[in-house]
């Protein structure tokens, strides 16, 4: 399927190529090229197994106006090559934002095998809502879409979707990625960038080696031009490799001038709304008596927590702007931004200093530290700055002060003050924060089977993830599900006593004491009492992670990887075995320590 139906800056990865001749068909204008050449260049590459077409040509013109506005000209050709083709690439569409752009305009044809042309009809091309299907985000984004007439095996279609701006969605400047790589084979591709000279233009490109667009300064306007020539689709990436070190082929270009000015546009647009909120009821009331500035902020968290859900409104600006914080409380719900925005409000209440702070959440490439913009950036949290400064998302619902989703960890952002000059990196915690803690007591019975008692410590990541699993539900399914794990963990008959600390009080550490009964993992006899401790499941999580030749459910062995392996959460497992010997027997001597090497 075709993988930019509804995005029209898509782009194939290729190598450098000489500047094609005057009379080549690919600098034609749109739809003026013969329908017979287009369909003899289709017929030039044979088909291939796994591509159920190949295009001719990307091509790619982003022009800037004086005001910073943006005009996109997004030209592809392609032909099919199989039939799964036909339903995969038969769609034509955009997206854009009414607030800020105009409705697309998307011209195509198709040329049939017997060389007939059969032009897109604009009648049937639709409107539909962005995100239909999404029950925490409501907007106004729309995409143009509709199906492409007689494509068949063979076809050569053309088409041209034109995006233009009434507006930049920032007023700091615009920040543009162009990726170069498709999932197909293509031919050609051409990028073609026009902007004023007074704008302040930077670009970047990577992913390419040697390659560089060629860039001129004539008639007060600066034009970058790129065409890249015949390329195989890139190689499918290794599962859990460091992105930055394999960064997509890209051009990337920006008009905003500096970090600091990206900073400052974003500040005046939160202190608007920020400002002037009085909280102090609804502080004092999630406050009480807390003095400490953490217990403080858990406080608050919980709160919020309880009382205002994750849901996104963002008609028109309020994609970017947050709501007012008497909002947010009104409704009872605010997307990442509404939810920071209130959160940076009570802790000023509270008589602590936040900052907001913008992020592109992870896993995969981060925010370009020398490509200053705002455009890339999909998350809001709160920073309060210090020495060490804590950094918190308001959208965590499980999250204590100073713990925050793996999503954030470790990620460029951009803190929304005066003082901002550039990125700052957000703490990755190691694996000993996120620490599976388990104290396991085996009560061996003076006959029979055992007892055992398992209380769990957990913190970070693990602390986070099992307060998911206990919010308030259903306590007869819960007790239901801790009594299979108990059997599975222990051969246990039965689940005794369950003590679950409430996961929405963020004060405490979060405890979980579960008993099981008779289990088999402990028996007495009259001649022995024995214990099995299996510490193979303390490595369940990492398996997950890595194929495994050994795996006998594995359909092929596993290859060796090219790249170094990076554990997406990083955590840490601990058990605590206390036994207690019936009277009469006495332990024997434990194995030696022994260590299991995961290699390379």
């Amino acid at each position: 399927m075709r993988a930019h139906v509804l995005l029209a800056a898509t782009l194939p990865c290729a190598v450098a190529l000489a500047a094609p001749a005057k009379a080549d068909w690919h600098l034609l204008p749109a739809f003026s090229a013969d329908p017979a050449v287009l369909l003899r260049e289709g017929a030039k590459r044979k088909a291939q197994e796994g591509h159920a077409v190949h295009e001719l040509l990307e091509d790619t013109r982003v022009t800037f106006d004086a005001q910073g506005r943006r005009e996109t000209v997004y030209r592809y050709l392609f032909k099919v090559d199989h039939e799964s083709g036909v339903n995969g690439w038969r769609t034509v569409g955009c997206a854009w934002a009414p607030w800020h752009q105009e409705r697309p305009v998307i011209r195509a044809r198709v040329i049939t095998p017997d060389g007939r042309v059969h032009a897109l009809d604009p009648g049937t091309l639709g409107e539909f809502p962005m995100n239909e299907d999404d029950t925490t985000l409501y907007d106004d984004r729309r995409k143009l879409a509709g199906p492409l007439p007689q494509l068949a095996l063979g076809a050569v279609a053309e088409v041209e979707i034109v995006t233009r701006e009434t507006a930049p969605v920032h007023a700091s400047g615009t920040l543009v990625s162009l990726f170069l790589h498709q999932s197909v084979p293509v031919e050609r591709t051409r990028v073609r960038v026009d902007a004023p000279e007074a704008l302040p233009f930077r670009w970047k490109l990577s992913g390419l080696g040697p390659v560089q667009p060629q860039e001129t300064r004539a008639d007060g306007r600066i034009r970058l031009a790129l065409d890249l020539g015949p390329m195989e689709p890139p190689e499918e990436r290794e599962a859990y490799a460091d992105p930055e070190a394999q960064p997509r082929p890209s051009l990337t270009f920006t008009t905003v001038p500096s970090w600091a000015a990206a900073a400052a546009s974003y500040l005046e647009i939160a202190e608007r709304q920020i400002a002037g909120a009085d909280l102090a009821a609804w502080a004092g009331a999630a406050l009480g008596d807390a003095a400490d500035p953490r217990e403080k902020i858990n406080r608050l968290l919980a709160r919020m927590n309880r009382t205002i859900r994750y849901t996104g409104v963002e008609f028109g600006e309020a994609g970017i702007v947050p709501r007012t914080p008497a909002e947010t409380l009104k409704r009872g719900y605010g997307d990442c931004k509404d939810k920071a925005a209130l959160l940076v409000a009570l802790l000023r209440q509270a008589g602590i200093e936040a900052r907001l702070a913008l992020l592109e959440t992870g896993p995969g490439q981060d925010v370009d530290p020398a490509l200053p913009g705002l455009n890339h950036f999909d998350h809001a949290i709160v920073v309060v700055p210090g020495p060490e400064p804590l950094w918190i998302d308001a959208t965590a619902e499980f999250a204590r002060a100073g713990d925050l989703p793996f999503m954030d960890q470790g990620r460029r952002a951009l803190i929304v003050d005066r003082a901002t000059t550039g990125l700052v990196t957000i703490p990755a915690a190691p694996s000993t924060a996120n620490l599976v803690l388990e104290t396991r007591e085996v009560f061996l019975a003076d006959s029979g089977k055992a007892r055992v008692v398992e209380t769990s410590h957990p913190s970070g990541l693990a602390e986070m993830k099992l307060r998911s699993e206990f919010p308030p539900a259903d306590p007869k399914k819960q007790r239901e599900n801790l009594k299979k794990y108990m059997q599975g963990a222990y051969a246990a008959r039965d689940l005794g006593a369950c003590e679950v600390a409430e996961a929405a009080d963020l004060e405490r550490p979060f405890t979980l004491r579960l008993e099981a009964l008779d289990c088999d993992m402990g028996i007495t006899t009259d001649v022995d009492a024995l214990v099995t401790l299996n510490a193979w499941d303390m490595s369940s999580r990492l398996r997950k992670l890595i194929p495994t030749s050994y795996d006998r459910k594995a359909k092929e062995p596993a290859q060796r990887r090219k790249q170094d392996l990076i554990l997406p959460e990083p955590y840490a497992v601990e058990w605590r075995y206390r036994i207690a010997v019936p009277a009469g027997f006495e332990a024997r001597p434990l194995p030696p320590p022994d260590r299991l090497p995961f290699g390379p």
